[in-house]
């Protein structure tokens, strides 16, 4: 609208203009968040590793050259990496006897106490394991089993055949002492029972001298 000749123009309203906010200085005050601490734990990758921080090996399945070999790794590295007991919880229907001599040597040459437990059960050549052990105990579910040990079967010729033949008699006697050794028994009565396929409960396993005694 125009003024009208001698009136003045009508004032004009100006914009409000926003208070933007210039700087870091007019920004309200906001209260600074707490920085947590960095915590860097092991984080265990799978159940074998959660069990070696624990200075616990499990043999479970068949005891065979590979686990044997396995077993035998983990629990060198356990006695050289600490000090401190060893537990070994063993559950084995099978076993070889060729596998279970290569842990009763390695029982043998550790500095550290080892004490095995059988869990569900220890049959064949997994009773010598458990005879090797420093300090044996068992679930009172659990049992052993007196078996004859598994051995590999033989093929060849007559040579090779004979010299294996000779080779596993060999291996089957140092079983069969380890185990005479541990229960105070002879060895004749131990390869007997063990080819009569002994079955041992807990409380039966204790008085046979197998392990020390129940869980």
């Amino acid at each position: 609208m125009h003024a009208r000749a001698g009136e003045l123009p009508p004032e004009r309203t100006r914009p409000t203009i926003p208070n933007w906010p210039t700087g870091p200085a007019d920004q309200p005050d906001q209260p600074t968040p707490p920085r947590l601490p960095l915590v860097v734990e092991p984080l265990a990758t799978s159940l074998d590793e959660a069990l070696l921080q624990r200075r616990v090996v499990a043999v479970t399945g068949n005891l065979d050259a590979q686990l044997a070999t396995d077993t035998a790794a983990r629990l060198l590295h356990l006695d050289a990496t600490a000090e401190g007991s060893i537990t070994v919880r063993l559950d084995c229907g099978t076993a070889e006897v060729g596998a279970a001599l290569v842990l009763v040597d390695t029982f043998g040459s550790l500095r550290a106490q080892l004490h095995l437990v059988v869990v569900g059960q220890a049959a064949g050549a997994a009773v010598v394991v458990v005879a090797a052990a420093h300090s044996s105990s068992i679930y009172p579910h659990a049992r052993i089993v007196l078996t004859e040990p598994d051995v590999p079967a033989i093929e060849g010729d007559a040579a090779h055949v004979d010299a294996l033949l000779s080779e596993q008699r060999r291996l089957l006697a140092a079983a069969y002492e380890v185990i005479a050794q541990r229960c105070g028994k002879p060895r004749d009565e131990i390869e007997r029972d063990m080819l009569q396929r002994r079955l041992l409960t807990a409380a039966d396993a204790v008085d046979y001298g197998i392990v020390d005694h129940i869980e």
